[in-house]
Protein backbone atom coordinates (compact mmCIF):
# COMPACT_ATOMS: atom_id res chain seq x y z
CA UNK A 1 0.00 0.00 0.00
CA UNK A 2 1.14 3.54 -0.76
CA UNK A 3 2.21 5.58 2.26
CA UNK A 4 0.22 8.82 2.04
CA UNK A 5 2.75 11.10 3.74
CA UNK A 6 5.67 9.98 1.60
CA UNK A 7 3.56 10.17 -1.56
CA UNK A 8 2.32 13.66 -0.71
CA UNK A 9 5.89 14.79 0.03
CA UNK A 10 6.92 13.66 -3.45
CA UNK A 11 4.21 15.93 -4.91
CA UNK A 12 5.14 19.12 -3.03
CA UNK A 13 5.22 22.10 -5.39
CA UNK A 14 3.81 20.23 -8.39
CA UNK A 15 0.47 21.29 -9.86
CA UNK A 16 -2.24 18.69 -9.28
CA UNK A 17 -5.30 18.56 -11.53
CA UNK A 18 -8.66 17.71 -10.00
CA UNK A 19 -11.12 15.59 -11.98
CA UNK A 20 -12.73 18.90 -13.03
CA UNK A 21 -9.37 20.20 -14.31
CA UNK A 22 -8.75 22.81 -11.59
CA UNK A 23 -5.27 23.24 -10.17
CA UNK A 24 -4.33 22.43 -6.58
CA UNK A 25 -0.80 22.65 -5.19
CA UNK A 26 0.70 21.05 -2.09
CA UNK A 27 2.50 23.75 -0.11
CA UNK A 28 3.80 21.55 2.70
CA UNK A 29 3.34 18.24 4.49
CA UNK A 30 3.22 18.13 8.27
CA UNK A 31 2.89 15.38 10.83
CA UNK A 32 -0.91 15.17 10.63
CA UNK A 33 -2.04 17.37 7.74
CA UNK A 34 -1.08 18.53 4.27
CA UNK A 35 -1.32 22.23 3.36
CA UNK A 36 -3.12 22.68 0.01
CA UNK A 37 -3.18 25.87 -2.01
CA UNK A 38 -5.91 26.70 -4.55
CA UNK A 39 -6.90 29.77 -6.56
CA UNK A 40 -9.42 30.62 -3.85
CA UNK A 41 -7.05 29.84 -0.95
CA UNK A 42 -3.51 30.55 -2.19
CA UNK A 43 -2.14 30.59 1.38
CA UNK A 44 -3.37 27.03 1.81
CA UNK A 45 -5.87 25.02 3.81
CA UNK A 46 -5.09 21.94 5.88
CA UNK A 47 -6.34 18.50 4.83
CA UNK A 48 -5.85 15.58 7.25
CA UNK A 49 -3.37 13.05 5.89
CA UNK A 50 -5.59 10.30 7.35
CA UNK A 51 -8.28 11.19 4.80
CA UNK A 52 -5.81 10.82 1.94
CA UNK A 53 -4.48 7.54 3.35
CA UNK A 54 -7.99 6.10 3.64
CA UNK A 55 -8.77 7.01 0.02
CA UNK A 56 -5.44 5.54 -1.19
CA UNK A 57 -6.07 2.29 0.65
CA UNK A 58 -9.60 1.92 -0.79
CA UNK A 59 -8.47 2.87 -4.29
CA UNK A 60 -5.63 0.35 -4.35
CA UNK A 61 -7.85 -2.34 -2.86
CA UNK A 62 -10.95 -1.82 -5.02
CA UNK A 63 -9.12 -0.33 -8.08
CA UNK A 64 -11.92 2.21 -8.55
CA UNK A 65 -13.30 4.97 -6.34
CA UNK A 66 -15.98 7.64 -6.50
CA UNK A 67 -14.72 11.21 -6.06
CA UNK A 68 -17.33 12.90 -3.91
CA UNK A 69 -17.69 14.28 -0.39
CA UNK A 70 -19.78 11.26 0.59
CA UNK A 71 -17.09 8.88 -0.67
CA UNK A 72 -13.78 10.49 0.34
CA UNK A 73 -14.93 13.29 2.66
CA UNK A 74 -14.38 17.04 2.48
CA UNK A 75 -11.74 18.27 -0.03
CA UNK A 76 -12.64 15.38 -2.31
CA UNK A 77 -11.43 17.34 -5.35
CA UNK A 78 -7.89 17.56 -3.92
CA UNK A 79 -7.92 13.89 -2.91
CA UNK A 80 -8.97 12.99 -6.43
CA UNK A 81 -6.08 15.05 -7.79
CA UNK A 82 -3.70 13.06 -5.60
CA UNK A 83 -5.13 9.73 -6.75
CA UNK A 84 -4.71 10.80 -10.38
CA UNK A 85 -0.93 10.91 -9.78
CA UNK A 86 -0.76 7.18 -9.12
CA UNK A 87 0.60 5.08 -12.01
CA UNK A 88 -2.26 3.65 -14.07
CA UNK A 89 -4.92 5.97 -12.65
CA UNK A 90 -7.42 7.45 -15.09
CA UNK A 91 -10.65 9.44 -14.78
CA UNK A 92 -13.90 7.74 -15.84
CA UNK A 93 -15.38 10.67 -17.77
CA UNK A 94 -18.81 9.11 -18.27
CA UNK A 95 -19.49 8.60 -14.56
CA UNK A 96 -21.45 11.03 -12.41
CA UNK A 97 -20.22 11.66 -9.74
CA UNK A 98 -16.81 11.25 -11.36
CA UNK A 99 -14.76 8.15 -10.63
CA UNK A 100 -11.10 7.21 -10.94
CA UNK A 101 -9.96 3.70 -11.74
CA UNK A 102 -6.70 1.83 -12.01
CA UNK A 103 -5.89 0.49 -15.45
CA UNK A 104 -3.29 -2.17 -16.14
CA UNK A 105 -1.18 -0.87 -19.00
CA UNK A 106 0.75 -3.85 -20.23
CA UNK A 107 3.92 -2.56 -21.86
CA UNK A 108 4.68 -3.77 -25.35
CA UNK A 109 7.89 -5.52 -24.47
CA UNK A 110 9.69 -8.35 -26.16
CA UNK A 111 11.34 -11.21 -24.31
CA UNK A 112 12.79 -10.08 -21.00
CA UNK A 113 13.30 -6.49 -22.07
CA UNK A 114 12.49 -4.16 -19.15
CA UNK A 115 9.48 -1.91 -19.42
CA UNK A 116 11.10 0.74 -17.24
CA UNK A 117 14.52 2.34 -17.20
CA UNK A 118 16.06 5.27 -15.36
CA UNK A 119 18.17 8.07 -16.84
CA UNK A 120 20.33 10.25 -14.58
CA UNK A 121 21.78 13.56 -15.71
CA UNK A 122 25.43 14.27 -14.97
CA UNK A 123 26.45 17.08 -12.61
CA UNK A 124 29.23 19.63 -12.82
CA UNK A 125 31.29 18.70 -9.74
CA UNK A 126 33.53 15.72 -10.53
CA UNK A 127 36.49 13.84 -9.15
CA UNK A 128 39.90 14.88 -10.40
CA UNK A 129 40.93 11.43 -11.61
CA UNK A 130 39.62 8.81 -14.03
CA UNK A 131 37.10 6.34 -12.65
CA UNK A 132 33.75 4.60 -13.16
CA UNK A 133 31.12 7.06 -14.34
CA UNK A 134 28.90 6.36 -11.32
CA UNK A 135 31.75 7.44 -9.02
CA UNK A 136 32.96 10.37 -11.14
CA UNK A 137 30.26 12.84 -10.13
CA UNK A 138 30.32 14.50 -6.72
CA UNK A 139 27.40 16.46 -5.25
CA UNK A 140 24.47 15.85 -2.89
CA UNK A 141 22.16 15.98 -5.89
CA UNK A 142 24.09 13.22 -7.67
CA UNK A 143 24.19 11.14 -4.49
CA UNK A 144 20.41 11.42 -4.25
CA UNK A 145 19.87 10.52 -7.89
CA UNK A 146 22.19 7.52 -7.74
CA UNK A 147 20.78 6.15 -4.48
CA UNK A 148 17.24 6.42 -5.86
CA UNK A 149 18.20 4.65 -9.09
CA UNK A 150 20.09 1.85 -7.36
CA UNK A 151 17.23 1.24 -4.93
CA UNK A 152 14.66 1.07 -7.75
CA UNK A 153 15.89 -2.25 -9.13
CA UNK A 154 15.52 -0.93 -12.69
CA UNK A 155 18.37 -0.58 -15.17
CA UNK A 156 19.85 2.91 -15.06
CA UNK A 157 22.13 4.88 -17.32
CA UNK A 158 23.85 8.25 -17.22
CA UNK A 159 23.21 11.20 -19.53
CA UNK A 160 26.64 12.77 -20.01
CA UNK A 161 26.98 16.09 -21.82
CA UNK A 162 30.39 15.01 -23.12
CA UNK A 163 29.81 11.29 -23.80
CA UNK A 164 26.07 10.87 -24.42
CA UNK A 165 24.58 7.68 -22.99
CA UNK A 166 26.97 6.05 -20.50
CA UNK A 167 26.87 2.81 -18.51
CA UNK A 168 27.47 3.43 -14.78
CA UNK A 169 30.59 1.23 -14.68
CA UNK A 170 32.27 2.64 -17.79
CA UNK A 171 35.43 4.54 -16.84
CA UNK A 172 35.62 8.20 -17.82
CA UNK A 173 38.15 10.98 -17.47
CA UNK A 174 36.96 14.17 -15.74
CA UNK A 175 35.46 16.73 -18.12
CA UNK A 176 34.09 20.24 -17.91
CA UNK A 177 31.04 20.46 -20.17
CA UNK A 178 27.35 21.02 -19.51
CA UNK A 179 24.63 20.49 -22.09
CA UNK A 180 23.74 24.16 -21.79
CA UNK A 181 27.19 24.97 -23.21
CA UNK A 182 26.13 23.49 -26.58
CA UNK A 183 24.18 25.26 -29.29
CA UNK A 184 20.53 24.33 -29.89
CA UNK A 185 21.54 22.36 -32.99
CA UNK A 186 24.24 20.50 -31.07
CA UNK A 187 21.78 19.65 -28.28
CA UNK A 188 19.32 18.21 -30.79
CA UNK A 189 22.09 16.06 -32.27
CA UNK A 190 23.16 14.96 -28.79
CA UNK A 191 19.57 13.98 -27.94
CA UNK A 192 19.14 11.93 -31.10
CA UNK A 193 22.43 10.14 -30.41
CA UNK A 194 21.24 9.27 -26.89
CA UNK A 195 17.88 7.93 -28.06
CA UNK A 196 19.57 5.91 -30.80
CA UNK A 197 21.94 4.44 -28.22
CA UNK A 198 18.97 3.48 -26.04
CA UNK A 199 17.37 1.82 -29.04
CA UNK A 200 20.53 -0.22 -29.65
CA UNK A 201 20.59 -1.22 -25.99
CA UNK A 202 16.93 -2.15 -25.47
CA UNK A 203 15.69 -2.84 -28.98
CA UNK A 204 12.45 -1.09 -29.90
CA UNK A 205 11.53 1.59 -27.38
CA UNK A 206 7.83 1.42 -28.18
CA UNK A 207 5.84 1.21 -24.93
CA UNK A 208 8.82 1.74 -22.65
CA UNK A 209 8.80 4.32 -19.88
CA UNK A 210 11.95 6.05 -18.68
CA UNK A 211 12.06 7.91 -15.39
CA UNK A 212 14.36 10.88 -15.93
CA UNK A 213 16.30 12.65 -13.18
CA UNK A 214 18.07 15.42 -15.07
CA UNK A 215 17.84 19.10 -15.86
CA UNK A 216 15.50 20.53 -18.48
CA UNK A 217 18.15 20.79 -21.25
CA UNK A 218 18.75 17.03 -21.06
CA UNK A 219 15.05 16.18 -21.00
CA UNK A 220 14.19 18.57 -23.82
CA UNK A 221 16.94 17.13 -26.01
CA UNK A 222 15.69 13.53 -25.80
CA UNK A 223 11.93 14.15 -25.71
CA UNK A 224 11.39 14.41 -29.51
CA UNK A 225 13.17 11.10 -30.15
CA UNK A 226 11.12 9.39 -27.44
CA UNK A 227 7.85 10.68 -28.88
CA UNK A 228 8.73 9.43 -32.38
CA UNK A 229 9.59 5.98 -31.04
CA UNK A 230 6.52 5.57 -28.80
CA UNK A 231 8.42 5.80 -25.51
CA UNK A 232 7.40 8.00 -22.61
CA UNK A 233 9.26 10.11 -20.06
CA UNK A 234 8.34 10.42 -16.40
CA UNK A 235 9.89 13.36 -14.53
CA UNK A 236 8.92 13.02 -10.85
CA UNK A 237 10.90 16.12 -9.81
CA UNK A 238 9.73 18.41 -12.61
CA UNK A 239 9.52 22.01 -11.44
CA UNK A 240 11.07 21.41 -8.01
CA UNK A 241 13.81 23.74 -6.75
CA UNK A 242 17.13 22.23 -5.69
CA UNK A 243 16.26 22.14 -1.99
CA UNK A 244 12.97 20.40 -2.71
CA UNK A 245 14.73 17.88 -4.96
CA UNK A 246 17.12 16.98 -2.16
CA UNK A 247 14.19 16.68 0.22
CA UNK A 248 12.41 14.38 -2.25
CA UNK A 249 15.42 12.07 -2.50
CA UNK A 250 15.75 12.09 1.27
CA UNK A 251 12.08 11.22 1.72
CA UNK A 252 12.28 8.39 -0.84
CA UNK A 253 15.54 6.89 0.36
CA UNK A 254 15.07 3.46 1.90
CA UNK A 255 18.11 1.25 2.59
CA UNK A 256 17.71 -2.28 1.30
CA UNK A 257 18.57 -3.83 4.66
CA UNK A 258 16.74 -1.51 7.05
CA UNK A 259 13.20 -0.17 6.54
CA UNK A 260 12.54 3.45 7.31
CA UNK A 261 11.65 3.87 10.95
CA UNK A 262 10.85 7.56 10.67
CA UNK A 263 9.80 9.99 7.97
CA UNK A 264 11.39 13.30 7.20
CA UNK A 265 8.88 15.93 8.41
CA UNK A 266 8.61 19.00 6.22
CA UNK A 267 8.55 22.66 7.13
CA UNK A 268 5.47 24.75 6.42
CA UNK A 269 5.44 27.94 4.32
CA UNK A 270 4.94 29.87 7.57
CA UNK A 271 8.12 28.28 8.97
CA UNK A 272 10.05 29.36 5.89
CA UNK A 273 8.71 32.92 6.01
CA UNK A 274 9.67 33.27 9.67
CA UNK A 275 13.18 31.95 9.01
CA UNK A 276 13.73 34.25 6.04
CA UNK A 277 12.62 37.23 8.09
CA UNK A 278 15.08 36.40 10.89
CA UNK A 279 18.00 35.64 8.58
CA UNK A 280 17.39 37.89 5.58
CA UNK A 281 14.78 40.65 5.53
CA UNK A 282 14.91 41.72 9.19
CA UNK A 283 17.97 40.11 10.80
CA UNK A 284 19.20 41.07 14.25
CA UNK A 285 22.92 40.50 13.77
CA UNK A 286 25.22 40.06 16.76
CA UNK A 287 28.87 41.02 16.13
CA UNK A 288 31.10 37.99 16.60
CA UNK A 289 33.26 39.92 19.09
CA UNK A 290 30.16 40.44 21.30
CA UNK A 291 28.71 36.92 21.08
CA UNK A 292 26.37 35.90 22.65
CA UNK A 293 25.34 39.46 23.73
CA UNK A 294 21.57 39.72 23.30
CA UNK A 295 21.13 36.73 20.97
CA UNK A 296 17.70 35.24 21.82
CA UNK A 297 16.97 31.65 22.91
CA UNK A 298 20.32 30.21 21.77
CA UNK A 299 19.96 27.24 24.11
CA UNK A 300 17.85 25.48 21.48
CA UNK A 301 18.20 24.27 17.87
CA UNK A 302 17.75 26.58 14.90
CA UNK A 303 19.19 28.26 11.84
CA UNK A 304 21.94 30.85 11.68
CA UNK A 305 23.42 33.16 9.01
CA UNK A 306 26.88 34.71 9.01
CA UNK A 307 27.41 38.23 7.65
CA UNK A 308 30.71 39.88 6.68
CA UNK A 309 31.66 43.56 6.69
CA UNK A 310 33.28 45.36 3.75
CA UNK A 311 36.87 44.87 4.95
CA UNK A 312 36.28 41.18 5.60
CA UNK A 313 34.68 40.80 2.17
CA UNK A 314 37.84 42.23 0.60
CA UNK A 315 39.93 39.59 2.40
CA UNK A 316 37.65 36.81 1.15
CA UNK A 317 37.68 38.17 -2.40
CA UNK A 318 41.47 38.24 -2.41
CA UNK A 319 41.79 34.68 -1.17
CA UNK A 320 39.15 33.23 -3.49
CA UNK A 321 40.03 35.20 -6.57
CA UNK A 322 36.28 35.86 -6.83
CA UNK A 323 34.27 38.92 -5.81
CA UNK A 324 32.52 38.53 -2.46
CA UNK A 325 30.22 41.38 -1.45
CA UNK A 326 29.68 42.59 2.10
CA UNK A 327 26.58 40.91 3.53
CA UNK A 328 25.38 37.39 4.18
CA UNK A 329 27.95 34.76 3.16
CA UNK A 330 26.96 31.50 4.87
CA UNK A 331 23.99 29.83 6.58
CA UNK A 332 23.36 26.55 8.35
CA UNK A 333 21.53 24.71 11.11
CA UNK A 334 22.27 23.43 14.59
CA UNK A 335 20.60 20.44 16.22
CA UNK A 336 18.36 19.03 13.47
CA UNK A 337 16.94 15.52 13.80
CA UNK A 338 18.79 13.12 11.50
CA UNK A 339 16.61 11.39 8.93
CA UNK A 340 15.72 8.66 8.09
CA UNK A 341 17.15 7.31 11.38
CA UNK A 342 15.08 9.72 13.49
CA UNK A 343 18.02 10.33 15.82
CA UNK A 344 17.65 13.67 17.57
CA UNK A 345 20.49 16.14 17.25
CA UNK A 346 22.08 17.44 20.41
CA UNK A 347 23.64 20.69 19.19
CA UNK A 348 22.23 24.12 19.99
CA UNK A 349 22.83 27.51 18.47
CA UNK A 350 25.02 28.32 21.47
CA UNK A 351 27.24 25.26 21.08
CA UNK A 352 27.47 25.41 17.27
CA UNK A 353 28.32 29.10 17.05
CA UNK A 354 30.22 29.62 20.29
CA UNK A 355 32.14 26.36 20.63
CA UNK A 356 32.65 25.32 16.99
CA UNK A 357 32.59 28.47 14.85
CA UNK A 358 34.14 31.08 17.12
CA UNK A 359 36.52 28.98 19.22
CA UNK A 360 36.70 25.64 17.42
CA UNK A 361 39.02 23.95 14.94
CA UNK A 362 38.65 23.58 11.18
CA UNK A 363 38.43 19.79 11.58
CA UNK A 364 35.18 20.14 13.55
CA UNK A 365 33.55 23.06 11.74
CA UNK A 366 32.64 23.25 8.07
CA UNK A 367 32.29 27.00 8.42
CA UNK A 368 35.79 27.46 9.89
CA UNK A 369 37.18 25.14 7.19
CA UNK A 370 35.53 27.29 4.52
CA UNK A 371 36.92 30.51 5.99
CA UNK A 372 40.39 28.98 6.41
CA UNK A 373 40.39 27.92 2.76
CA UNK A 374 39.53 31.47 1.67
CA UNK A 375 41.94 33.19 4.07
CA UNK A 376 44.89 30.81 3.97
CA UNK A 377 46.87 33.07 1.65
CA UNK A 378 45.70 36.53 2.83
CA UNK A 379 46.30 35.66 6.51
CA UNK A 380 49.30 33.37 5.96
CA UNK A 381 47.60 30.45 7.75
CA UNK A 382 49.89 27.45 8.19
CA UNK A 383 48.68 23.86 7.72
CA UNK A 384 50.15 21.04 9.83
CA UNK A 385 48.41 18.12 8.14
CA UNK A 386 44.98 17.38 6.55
CA UNK A 387 42.27 19.47 8.22
CA UNK A 388 44.67 20.80 10.85
CA UNK A 389 46.15 24.26 11.24
CA UNK A 390 48.91 25.37 13.55
CA UNK A 391 47.59 26.70 16.86
CA UNK A 392 48.66 30.24 15.99
CA UNK A 393 46.77 30.03 12.69
CA UNK A 394 43.58 28.83 14.39
CA UNK A 395 43.89 31.77 16.77
CA UNK A 396 44.44 34.16 13.86
CA UNK A 397 41.31 32.80 12.17
CA UNK A 398 39.28 33.31 15.38
CA UNK A 399 40.56 36.87 15.66
CA UNK A 400 39.61 37.58 12.01
CA UNK A 401 36.06 36.25 12.64
CA UNK A 402 35.72 38.50 15.70
CA UNK A 403 36.87 41.52 13.68
CA UNK A 404 34.79 41.10 10.54
CA UNK A 405 31.74 38.87 11.07
CA UNK A 406 28.31 39.05 12.67
CA UNK A 407 25.67 36.35 13.05
CA UNK A 408 21.86 36.29 12.93
CA UNK A 409 19.95 33.39 14.50
CA UNK A 410 16.50 31.84 14.17
CA UNK A 411 15.74 29.50 17.11
CA UNK A 412 13.10 26.79 16.65
CA UNK A 413 11.27 24.59 19.13
CA UNK A 414 10.97 21.45 16.98
CA UNK A 415 14.11 19.71 15.72
CA UNK A 416 12.25 17.30 13.42
CA UNK A 417 11.49 19.57 10.40
CA UNK A 418 14.71 21.60 10.81
CA UNK A 419 16.64 19.78 8.05
CA UNK A 420 13.85 20.43 5.60
CA UNK A 421 13.64 24.06 6.72
CA UNK A 422 17.38 24.47 6.15
CA UNK A 423 17.13 23.10 2.59
CA UNK A 424 14.21 25.38 1.73
CA UNK A 425 15.86 28.48 3.22
CA UNK A 426 19.24 27.82 1.59
CA UNK A 427 17.55 27.38 -1.77
CA UNK A 428 16.17 30.93 -1.46
CA UNK A 429 19.12 32.67 0.22
CA UNK A 430 21.81 31.01 -1.95
CA UNK A 431 24.72 32.08 0.32
CA UNK A 432 27.93 32.25 -1.76
CA UNK A 433 30.10 30.16 0.60
CA UNK A 434 27.65 27.26 1.09
CA UNK A 435 28.64 24.25 -1.02
CA UNK A 436 26.55 21.20 -0.14
CA UNK A 437 23.38 20.90 -2.19
CA UNK A 438 23.92 24.24 -3.94
CA UNK A 439 24.18 25.06 -7.62
CA UNK A 440 27.74 25.26 -8.92
CA UNK A 441 29.14 28.76 -9.47
CA UNK A 442 32.61 30.05 -10.22
CA UNK A 443 32.92 31.12 -6.58
CA UNK A 444 31.93 27.68 -5.28
CA UNK A 445 34.24 25.93 -7.74
CA UNK A 446 37.14 28.08 -6.51
CA UNK A 447 36.19 27.41 -2.89
CA UNK A 448 35.98 23.64 -3.45
CA UNK A 449 39.48 23.64 -4.88
CA UNK A 450 40.88 25.64 -1.98
CA UNK A 451 39.13 23.42 0.59
CA UNK A 452 40.56 20.29 -1.01
CA UNK A 453 44.02 21.80 -0.45
CA UNK A 454 43.35 21.79 3.30
CA UNK A 455 41.67 18.39 3.38
CA UNK A 456 44.17 16.33 1.33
Amino acid sequence: MTDARRFLTSLVGRPLRTVAGRENRILGVGAQAVLVGTTRSPAGQAVPIAWVQAALDRFERDREIEISVQSVRYRSAFIGGVLRELPGAEVVRSASPPRIRLVDRAPTTTGSRPAVGMLLGCVKIKCEQRGPAKDLYRSPLWAGRRAHAEASGYPWLILSAAHGLVEPDVELDPYDLALGDLTALERRGWGEDVVSALERQFGTLDGMMFEVHAGAPYRDAIAPGFAIRGASLEVPLDGLALGSQLAWYHAHRQPATTPLVARWPTATPADVRAALRALDTAPSCVPACDWPAAAPRIDRPGLYAWWVNAVGAAYLSEGLGQAIAAGRIYAGQAGATKWPSGKAGDATLASRIGSQHLRGRIRASTFRLTLAACLRRPLGLKRLDPLRLETESEEALSFWIAEHLAVAVHPVDDRDPLSDLEHLVLAQLDPPLNLEGMQTTDTRAALSKLRSGLAN
